[in-house]
């Protein structure tokens, strides 16, 4: 199955601390991944990289078939929201997804979308 995201070895430290440590992952197409652990365990500093918004210190990395130097082309093939997120509590998980993404001018297939329903 063809991969989302590939990490191989992906270490961030910061001085002395080591948030991110010869991390391997592999989540195909399709898959909906969580990252749990308590406050500090390097979840948002993964996420972080993996969206080239901090370079690693260590390892590779690569989402959508694009490598850590060719972030740039994935601005229009990605959305995230990194850390505090704001959503409307009285709406589901995919209602808020569907807002969001109107707010930011991505169109909705609407006959993709009742195949997902």
């Amino acid at each position: 199955k063809e991969m989302a995201i590939v990490a191989r070895g992906l270490t961030k430290r910061y001085k002395q601390v080591t948030s991110v440590n010869n991390l391997d992952l592999d989540i195909p197409r399709g898959a909906i991944y969580g990252f749990l652990g308590p406050n500090g365990s390097g979840k948002t500093t993964t996420i972080r990289m993996l969206l080239g918004l901090v370079e690693p210190t260590n390892g590779k990395a690569s989402l959508l078939g694009y490598d850590n130097k060719q972030r740039s082309q994935l601005v229009s093939k990605i959305g995230a929201i990194v850390e505090t997120p704001m959503f409307y509590n009285y709406m589901s998980g995919f209602d808020n997804l569907l807002v969001l993404a109107r707010s930011s001018n991505i169109s909705i297939d609407q006959k993709k979308l009742n195949t997902l329903l």
